[in-house]
Formats: C-alpha cells, sequence, structure tokens
C-alpha cells in the first residue's frame, strides 16, 4: 500500500492556487494543473467523469483568508476579532498584514502556526479522502 509522505514540500504546495495541485490516488504522486490538462480521456466521458476516471482529486489547498481569520481568533483582543468578523473574505488578506505590521507583538507567532494549521489541515483531508498517510517533518 503507497503511503503519502507530509513533509515541508508537501506544505508548501498548500499555499497552490486553487487547483494548481492535484493528487493521483494510485501513487500519491502531487501533479501540477498543466500535467492534469494533458490527460487522454475517452470522448464518451463527460467533465464530472474525467477525474474519476485518471483518480485524481484535486490536492488540499489552504485560503488566506481563512487562515488569518483562524490566527486573530487565537489572539486575545476582543476588538480586532470584532473587525475581522466583518470583513469580506476579499479584504481580510490586507487588512490582516495592515494589523501585522502595525502590532508586531500580536503576530508573532504567525509562522509556527501557518506551519501547524496547514499541517493538521492535511492531515484532517488525507483522513477525509482515506489518504495513507505519514508526517516527516
Amino acid at each position: 500500500m503507497n503511503t503519502f509522505i507530509i513533509d515541508e514540500k508537501v506544505i508548501n504546495k498548500a499555499w497552490g492556487a486553487d487547483s494548481q495541485y492535484w493528487i493521483k490516488l494510485s501513487d500519491y504522486s502531487i501533479l501540477e494543473d498543466y500535467s492534469v490538462i494533458q490527460l487522454v480521456v475517452p470522448d464518451e466521458f463527460n467533465k464530472d467523469d474525467i477525474l474519476d476516471y485518471s483518480g485524481i482529486i484535486p490536492f488540499y489547498n489552504i485560503k488566506r483568508h481563512e487562515l488569518s481569520r483562524a490566527y486573530v481568533k487565537t489572539i486575545d483582543n476582543a476588538k480586532l476579532q470584532e473587525k475581522f468578523d466583518k470583513l469580506e473574505d476579499c479584504d481580510v488578506v490586507e487588512y490582516f498584514w495592515k494589523c501585522c505590521h502595525a502590532y508586531p507583538y500580536l503576530f508573532d507567532r504567525i509562522e509556527s502556526f501557518q506551519r501547524e494549521y496547514i499541517l493538521n489541515g492535511l492531515i484532517k483531508w488525507c483522513e477525509e479522502k482515506g489518504i495513507n498517510y505519514e508526517v516527516k517533518l
């Protein structure tokens, strides 16, 4: 049985754009979107059948606004959390970085937080997809 190895390279791929990375379930290799486009599929398949036929699913992807909101929830600052709760997703990341520069003491754990958050998300994703995995960091 194949084992998907979660290492630093895999964690970094979670930052990819939507649909940039895909995982081939037969050997757990990660493909880039241009490789998926080149797949040869029988003419009678509709687009919903194509990925199932090829044994490929979209790879885990973290949204920057999701990570930003999750980090802010760890900060004990009700005013800041209230502000983030009111922001639209498209505005979260820009405001997050403005706060990061203005209040660096509140954001000094961001690197360790994001690594742990992505790792936990990857583990959950693997379990939901039935992917046999091992963490090697």
